[in-house]
């Protein structure tokens, strides 16, 4: 009997271990012919979970319909781990669908399951989707938590595909949240392991992870390198349903590196892989891609379609991270159109969502604390066992004499009564200390626990306040770029021409404004009162200004354009009403050449213009009064100067940042003649090697000294 129900077991594991690698192969006709033989009801559930598992990519009514039928099976016949995978594979379903909620609801029953029957093995995906779903909902600190869990689980048991697995996902948030350098490493992990097993599908996807975060830090030769490695090995292996996350990772290598017509290729070839495998988080990626694409080629309505279409697929399907970004997009381009109740919209929303989405910047420091926090808490445990050991040798001893006396006769009876009676008043005296010292220790727990807590709370609100602060701030960056003009632009008016444009802070308030007004070409060097964002604000109403000068009023002669923007400025920050409070104003170098080249006419306010012409540099000077009026002052009209140019002419305007700098050996400013005397020795050299050199010349000159105000210094030959 006993060698009969041996050989049934042995058959059993048998068919058991050659079903389940049938299942492996994932041939879906085979599935279906086994599932007409008698099979029990495990292998039946399991069988209709490898349906949906292999329909997954093809036909989604199939999926559901098979899934429906295996969990019928597992729940009706009891059986635990085929109903924890169908609840995970549910939650692929909707995952891939863009239903995160409905995917965590599930995700979280297969969890249930597998931590009360002690599932280690799929505990590890458990964690890893958890840590998927809060990725994509932006709750990064929960993603983490989950995916470390997964981690630290697969180095318990051992599995080093696992472990390479959760490496990688962990990799896939750092960068998602930019910080590449801690991605980089996670990956390279991932990867020793892989090439280790080997496994090539879990290297092509740590390949085109490192691909990405060394385009994170700009090394865009090592991306691409990264990146048409991972590619090869996807085509290698078969893996087109990764072939547009390859491409378009390639794609926004060659959109940094500024070739525009590669990544518009490589990208859009992405996005039709994903469009044919009606893949919406990749159609979201992509389409978002185009559309910053479209922004940096100038086409304004493509980018515009392309983000209108992301922002409303990563609405549908809870992608928050990738809206945000559409969000800011759509505020940006509203805002370029004029729409400015649009782009205001738009750019709520982004901000909402951004608040949303607020990530713990001081995780790390949270992780310290708590670790001090456990260490602290490990030691008041050691004291505790101590104190236990030393009265547990005590009762000992009193044992071993307890032995001896008897031996010694019953005349050391009473002796020995005594010293029990002693002993156990010692020993009460002991407890009595021992549970005062642990109520002390829970009293600091306590203590330290609401320390702790108060920290955490005051951390997030002022870091939730400072990144608030800061992302308005480049936000505004963005849009005061936006009106600047492009370098392309200013080199088809004034080709041997250079721009040395450095804010003291995010935004600025210099800016430099070119323009062509039938055949003179205007431009100007602009320093606004203040620098950061107040004077960021005033740049944007200088700007306006000159255009409002000379676009609508049609004026092109120097002084009297700033004739214009000094009355205009005035009527609108109301400087010459009484109570008025803005006492702002902007000094400003114009200039105008004509077609040919041989007249300048410049007009300035404290800004002068210096010109180098046979290594000897000319001087015109500005008037002493800024653009801008205070109260009681009448409004002063500007001089016109007219000057003949020559051939090797070089004329240079500029802001006050570059000679206010305080630096050098003795930390002084760096004044207004060692600037003339540098320009006249570099003078001759070509314009770019020019800017060059100013750059490095007030980079050593600053060397640890904080930038004190925003530099500009245009030069024209």
């Amino acid at each position: 009997m006993q060698l009969k129900k041996s050989t049934v077991f042995c058959l059993l594991i048998y068919v058991g271990v050659t079903f389940c690698n049938f299942l492996t192969g994932g041939n879906i006709d085979s599935i279906r012919t086994e599932l007409h033989k008698n099979l029990n009801d495990s292998l039946k559930a399991s069988a209709y979970n490898e349906l949906a598992f292999q329909y997954m990519r093809i036909n989604e009514d199939s999926v559901k319909s098979n899934l429906m039928i295996a969990r019928s099976i597992a729940i009706r016949k009891n059986i635990p781990s085929e109903l924890s995978r169908n609840y995970s594979l549910t939650g692929n379903l909707n995952y891939a669908k863009g239903n995160t909620d409905t995917a965590y609801f599930y995700y979280s029953k297969a969890l249930a399951i597998d931590i009360a029957k002690g599932f280690k093995k799929n505990l590890i995906q458990d964690y890893v989707h958890l840590g998927r779903v809060y990725s994509t909902k932006g709750n990064i600190d929960q993603a983490l938590a989950y995916l470390f869990k997964a981690l630290d689980l697969a180095k318990i048991l051992g599995d080093k595909k696992e472990e390479a697995d959760c490496l990688f996902r962990i990799a896939v948030v750092y960068d998602r949240q930019e910080e590449s350098e801690k991605a980089i490493t996670f990956c390279e992990n991932a990867i020793e392991i892989q090439k280790a097993l080997p496994d090539s599908a879990g290297l092509a996807y740590s390949y085109h992870r490192l691909g990405l975060s060394h385009e994170g830090i700009k090394k865009y030769d090592e991306a691409l390198k990264y990146l048409e490695l991972s590619y090869e090995i996807r085509k290698k292996i078969g893996a087109k349903e990764q072939y547009g996350a390859s491409l378009n990772g390639i794609g926004l290598v060659y959109m940094d590196k500024g070739e525009y017509q590669k990544a518009l290729l490589k990208i859009y070839d992405a996005y039709k892989y994903w469009l044919e495998a009606n893949d919406k988080e990749g159609i979201v990626i992509a389409t978002g891609n185009l559309g910053e694409l479209s922004m940096l080629m100038g086409d304004d309505e493509n980018a515009l379609k392309y983000f209108l279409l992301s922002n409303k697929l990563s609405e549908e399907i809870h992608a928050l991270s990738f809206q945000k970004g559409s969000l800011r997009a759509l505020a940006e381009l509203y805002f370029k159109r004029k729409d400015y109740k649009t782009a205001y919209d738009y750019f709520s929303k982004y901000s909402d969502l951004r608040d949303k989405l607020y990530s713990d910047e001081n995780s790390q420091r949270m992780m310290q604390m708590e670790s001090k926090y456990q260490t602290e808490k490990k030691e008041q445990t050691i004291q505790l066992l101590t104190k236990e050991k030393q009265l547990h040798e005590s009762e000992l001893g009193q044992k071993r004499f307890f032995v001896n006396a008897l031996l010694i006769g019953g005349l050391l009876l009473i002796l020995l009564a005594f010293l029990i009676y002693n002993r156990s008043r010692l020993k009460q005296k002991a407890n009595d200390e021992l549970q005062k010292a642990f109520s002390e220790i829970e009293q600091k727990n306590d203590k330290l626990i609401e320390v702790f807590n108060i920290i955490e709370q005051n951390r997030d609100v002022l870091a939730l306040k400072n990144k608030e602060i800061t992302d308005s701030i480049k936000y505004a960056k963005r849009l005061q770029e936006a009106i600047l003009p492009t370098d392309n632009f200013i080199h088809s008016l004034l080709p041997d021409s250079f721009v040395f444009y450095k804010p003291k802070d995010i935004v600025s308030g210099d800016f430099y404004w070119f323009e062509k007004y039938q055949d003179s070409v205007l431009f100007a060097a602009v320093d606004c009162t203040g620098h950061g964002v107040p004077g960021a604000f005033m740049s944007i109403v200088g700007y306006n200004l000159l255009n409002q000068a000379v676009n609508e009023s049609g004026i092109s002669q120097p002084d009297l354009i700033l004739n214009a923007v000094n009355k205009n400025i005035t009527k609108t920050l109301r400087q010459s009403e009484e109570d008025s409070v803005v006492k702002d104003g902007m000094d400003i170098g114009l200039c105008s050449i004509n077609k040919e080249r041989t007249k300048l006419e410049y007009a300035g306010a404290y800004n002068s213009l210096w010109m180098v012409r046979n290594k000897a540099l000319i001087e015109y000077k500005a008037d002493k009064h800024p653009i801008g009026l205070f109260v009681e002052e009448n409004l002063r009209q500007f001089t016109n100067n007219k000057i003949d140019l020559i051939k090797g002419d070089v004329i240079y305007i500029y802001t006050d940042g570059f000679v206010d700098q305080f630096g050098g050996e003795k930390g002084k400013k760096f004044k207004y003649k060692q600037l003339q005397q540098l320009l006249l020795q570099i003078s001759d050299k070509p314009m770019e090697e020019q800017k060059a050199i100013l750059d490095s010349t007030i980079e050593k000159w600053k060397g640890n000294l904080e930038q004190v105000d925003d530099i500009l210094i245009i030069g024209v030959r």
